[in-house]
């Protein structure tokens, strides 16, 4: 017999938004509720041809302008146990105009 162990899921982040400057967009969040070993996945969101998300540690991230003029993003917690948030729709995202 197999116990399922229900690992609770990491909460949203919040306060997600984007600057972009000669360098790139960065973009900067809150964690709510952080806990020790917490690490943020940062997906740069494409019509086409979707990139893996990067793993970052700190509350924010940079990342290349895209040259459509408009660079989103959807950032997700990963907590240390390897729980993490929703990768959808549903998780945060932020864009900036970079145009």
């Amino acid at each position: 017999r197999h116990t399922m162990v229900t690992v609770p899921v990491p909460g949203n982040v919040t306060g997600l938004k984007g600057t972009a400057d000669a360098s790139g967009v960065t973009f900067t969040w809150k964690n709510p509720q952080p806990k020790p070993g917490d690490a943020y996945l940062v997906t740069v969101l494409r019509l086409t041809g979707q990139q893996p998300p990067t793993t970052v540690t700190a509350t924010k991230a940079t990342v290349p302008k895209e040259a459509s003029g408009q660079t989103c993003v959807r950032v997700v917690v990963r907590r240390s146990d390897g729980a993490a948030g929703p990768m959808d729709d549903s998780a945060p995202s932020a864009c900036v105009s970079t145009k």
